[in-house]
């Protein structure tokens, strides 16, 4: 009857699978030869022969006399203990939440209506431990030892519990003869108070050899001592009318964490005080300086973190806590820095957790001229503050207005000096996140932007304006702020440079900006912007489209110059017209292009740069003077840059002007080229396929000319045609000479390292040939100094020659000799016989060019021109 009504109660009791057999019911005992209880799928316990013993007087009066439990095997799966977190989790949100506990009396709960228990053999098994441990239960002791087996320690430990009558409680774990912890307590009651002492001892040492989550601890943890006295009524509303003091100290030994870091001994003091009911909670936490030391490239550095001093206090109910802490952190070594944070916490039940974050920065680098690169001295002064509040909700948010402030002071570098550095790190900060339905963190940020304040570099007359520049980064959703392609995905850049100087050379303002965006991630690394340049009172404008890949190395710029006028003053470069001799009368400069490039790598660092250009800059309308003795109008010049299939890079021009004019004036100014440069930019070959000009009446050209910069020297020839003697004898006005006929030739140009030159070129007179006065005062004078001279002089008085042959040298220093030839008669002079004549001019052809200048007319015309 037993067996079949009893497993019924059983099943709906305890679970659907739990199991009971009766044996045996007498009159001074009941045998059940097996139990099996499951209260879930994760639990099952089996218990074989159990047998309750009694006496049947004593029965009618509710005492048994023992029970004897032959064998016990409880079975715990995996899941059970992944399950533990959730339940404390929703244990946990009881906590602040009043509980009225009626506490029993210790001498109540041991008086068993049974004189002994007996359970000599109690099995558990778990996937990460087993244990076989012995009870024994009787009114006066409860106890309960044996061995238990973590599955990755190859001994067992031992564990001794008691709990006695008079109060005394005693937890013992140890390994053979090592005792690991052990607690002793003492618990006084009466019928309305409880008083319960603690002192807890633990090897902390000990335990980290045996249990890996210790060893992996960045702490050689040595000993953990608590203490706790707590007091309560037996009738307690927890937590309001408990009465604690606690106190927990944890000491580390010194701790070798690798070869060059070495960390030493510390010590955390935790004390926990309640001194009535009606008091709030007292947490305070204090530690010992932490010091870190640390070798890094032969120096010696300390990090010490504390003394850390962090007290909080609660209300009895334990639904508001404020939290005040003072964390400081110096490193010292080549450099110093010190970390001062002042965190604030408030935490209330029913709105969540909210408080500030002042911190304070201090660092200090001195000089080191010697280091690679020289370092300069450097002090740093950094404050700010942050915001933060997290609803129960699990929505949090971090803010802060004034963002964090650093303050840099650099000394001299290399002779340059700097100004103060002010920067602003992530003003009108606002970040927020919460958890999503998949457990996924979910975070959005207003704009992250870092700014720095107008400041000057100098070095002597160099100076450079720079104004307030900026770096704004709008994130997109995030699931973390680690991850950077995330939160640089969608920056502006403002970088802007005022107007400054380089010695004498003005600088013109200029200023960068437009989006970039940086992806950065195990499989792609990639540098996205568009920027555009305006510089020289916004008259230049270039923008660009940049591109580049991290990991394969490669990367483009496509780039567009829009029209830059060519004057200093629109500019705002009106200096450079003295400094240069230059005046801009007008003209625009434009290009256009795109570059490729191939450089260092994931796979290759060491792989050298290749780059492959396509881009054009041309210049129209160009209109100038120089120091006022030369003159350019109308002049257009355009330069192609490209290297076809990756060889040689291959420079095409085409520059041709109106009129250049610095007394000998040229017309019709054509030239185009083209330059061969190899890779490794070792030599250079220049085609000039077209070159001509007129000029003196007539016009000057040359063949092809083909210059090869790995020889010395170079040759090419110019062919002169149909240039006027007439226009030639005007460059001197006041020479006195007049003539007409019209000469050709050839010049031979040879270039030498040490300059031009030319071995010997010829000039001849065209048929019919033509006419030479040469009427001055200075031609008189020589009629009488010499009588050669004067036979010369009067000749060319009235010279009608036929025949007119001219031999040119010119060597590099400037040396000019003219070898002429006449044949012809003075129809005045020895009755108009024919006549020889030989002529031999030496000049300096570089003063001759000197000084040669166009006249003020010519400059005033040109300026109304053009202005």
């Amino acid at each position: 009857m037993l067996n079949q009504i009893l497993p019924l109660l059983l099943r709906d009791s305890v679970g659907p699978n739990s199991e009971l057999h009766v044996d045996h019911v007498g009159w001074r005992n009941i045998n059940i030869d097996h139990l099996r209880l499951m209260p879930d799928a994760n639990t099952q316990i089996d218990i074989s022969n159990l047998q309750l013993n009694y006496d049947p007087k004593d029965l009618l009066l509710g005492q048994l006399d023992s029970l004897t439990i032959e064998r016990v095997l409880v079975n715990l799966s995996d899941q059970t203990s992944k399950d533990l977190p959730d339940a404390a989790s929703v244990n946990t949100d009881g906590l602040a939440t009043a509980q009225t506990i009626e506490l029993p009396l210790l001498a109540d709960l041991m008086a068993l209506p049974l004189k002994r228990i007996d359970a000599p053999n109690i099995i558990i098994q778990h996937p990460q431990v087993s244990a076989t441990l012995s009870a024994t239960l009787t009114p006066e002791l409860w106890r309960v030892n044996g061995d238990a087996q973590l599955n990755n320690l190859p001994l067992p430990w031992q564990i001794e519990l008691q709990l006695q009558q008079s109060g005394d409680l005693l937890l013992m774990v140890s390994e053979s003869e090592t005792l690991l912890a052990q607690l002793y307590g003492h618990l006084d009651q009466n019928d309305s108070e409880s008083h319960l002492t603690l002192d807890q001892r633990t090897d902390a040492s000990a335990l980290s050899k045996r249990l890996p989550a210790l060893a992996d601890l960045p702490l050689a943890l040595s000993n953990l001592h608590l203490s706790a006295d707590i007091r309560s009524p037996n009738t307690v509303r927890i937590p309001d009318d408990l009465i604690v003091q606690l106190k927990a100290d944890i000491q580390s030994d010194a701790l070798a964490l690798n070869e060059n870091t070495q960390m030493a001994a510390t010590q955390l003091t935790v004390s926990i005080d309640k001194a009535s009911a009606a008091d709030d909670w007292v947490i305070d936490a204090n530690s010992a300086q932490l010091n870190l030391l640390m070798k890094v490239a032969d120096d010696d550095w300390t990090l010490t973190a504390g003394p850390l001093d962090i007290s909080s206090r609660c209300n009895a109910a334990l639904n508001e806590c404020q939290l005040n802490s003072k964390i400081n952190t110096a490193v010292k070594g080549p450099a110093s820095m010190q970390i001062s944070l002042l965190p604030e916490l408030k935490w209330q039940q029913a709105k969540g957790i909210s408080g500030t974050l002042p911190l304070s920065i201090k660092g200090t680098q001195p000089e080191n001229l010697n280091a690679e690169p020289p370092i300069p001295r450097a002090a740093l002064q950094a404050d700010g503050r942050l915001d933060f509040n997290m609803s129960n909700d699990g929505h949090w948010q971090v803010t802060s207005t004034d963002g964090i402030q650093p303050h840099l002071i650099l000394g001299p570098y290399l002779g340059w000096q700097t100004q103060p550095l002010s920067l602003t790190l992530l003003p009108n900060l606002n970040v927020h996140g919460f958890t999503d339905e998949r457990g996924l963190p979910v975070i959005d940020a207003e704009p992250l932007t870092v700014e720095i304040a107008a400041f000057d570099v100098s070095q002597g007359d160099r100076v450079l304006h720079f104004k307030r520049n900026e770096i704004s980064c709008e994130p997109d959703r995030l699931s973390s702020l680690m991850l950077l392609d995330q939160l640089l995905g969608n920056c502006e850049m403002k970088l802007r440079l005022g107007k400054s100087k380089w010695d004498l050379w003005p600088i013109p303002d200029m200023q960068i900006n437009g989006p970039i965006a940086i992806t950065y991630n195990p499989t792609r690394q990639r540098i996205l912007a568009d920027l555009k340049l305006s510089a020289a009172k916004k008259q230049f404008n270039l923008r660009t489209h940049v591109e580049h890949d991290l990991l394969q190395g490669t990367g483009s710029m496509q780039w567009h110059l829009n029209d830059a006028p060519l004057d200093w003053g629109k500019l705002g470069l009106d200096d450079m017209a003295n400094l240069t001799k230059v005046q801009l009368l007008g003209g625009l400069l434009s290009g256009q292009g795109w570059i490729d490039w191939q450089g260092p790598n994931a796979e290759n660092p060491d792989a050298e740069w290749n780059i492959t250009p396509d881009t054009m800059l041309r210049a129209d309308g160009f209109n100038a003077l120089y120091d006022n003795s030369m003159a350019l109008e109308e002049w257009n010049a355009m330069l192609a840059l490209r290297r076809p299939q990756g060889g040689d890079y291959l420079l095409d021009a085409q520059v041709s002007g109106g009129k250049l004019d610095n007394g000998i004036a040229l017309k019709n100014i054509l030239a185009r080229s083209q330059t061969r440069i190899p890779a490794d930019f070792s030599y250079a070959l220049v085609d000039i396929y077209e070159m001509h000009t007129d000029i003196l009446g007539g016009r000057v050209y040359t063949p092809l000319i083909r210059y090869d910069s790995r020889k010395e020297i170079n040759a090419f020839g110019i062919r002169l045609d149909h240039i006027q003697l007439s226009e030639l004898a005007k460059l001197e006005a006041d020479s006195g000479i007049n003539a007409s006929g019209v000469l050709d030739g050839m010049l031979p140009i040879v270039l030498t390292p040490e300059g031009p030159m030319v071995p010997g070129g010829n000039l001849f007179a065209r048929d019919p040939g033509g006419i030479i006065q040469y009427r001055s005062s200075a031609g008189e004078a020589l009629k009488s100094s010499d009588q050669t001279v004067g036979m010369a002089m009067n000749l060319l008085d009235n010279f009608l020659y036929n025949q007119l042959e001219s031999g040119i040298q010119y060597q590099p220093d400037g040396s000019l000799n003219i070898a002429l030839q006449f044949q012809g008669k003075n129809p005045d002079f020895f009755g108009g016989q024919a006549t020889h004549l030989n002529i031999n001019l030496d000049y300096n052809l570089l003063d001759l060019l000197e000084s040669l200048r166009i006249t003020n007319e010519v400059v005033e015309k040109v300026e109304a021109k053009y202005r």
